[in-house]
């Protein structure tokens, strides 16, 4: 190869690699309290509290991250769960009495 081919070629490979996009870059996206939209690469401690969508360069979402769990939600999940397991434990109850009759 000759000088001019060889600086041809780390010319071409250093344009591509200057053209190539960051990968694995994620830009976090949420609501505050107002309505109002932010984004940014990280979220602020402030802000951690709100539901958020983890967006790819070109602003595609890529997954969901739930904020952090305020003590009046905490209690809602505790009384689903709650209400959940009581209707769990009825319908046993019943399927074993059904059981019970048909095998009598």
């Amino acid at each position: 190869m000759t000088g001019s081919t060889l600086t041809r070629l780390f010319c071409l490979g250093a344009l591509g690699l200057a053209a190539s996009p960051v990968v694995g870059q994620e830009i976090y996206c949420w609501k505050d309290d107002d309505g109002a939209t932010h984004c940014g690469d990280s979220v602020p401690p402030d802000q951690a509290r709100f539901d958020r969508n983890i967006r790819n360069e070109q602003g595609i979402i890529l997954r969901f991250e739930e904020g952090e769990i305020t003590p009046e939600e905490q209690q809602e999940i505790l009384e689903r769960i709650q209400r959940e397991e009581a209707e769990r434990q009825a319908k046993e109850e019943a399927d074993r009495y059904d059981r019970l009759l048909l095998d009598s």
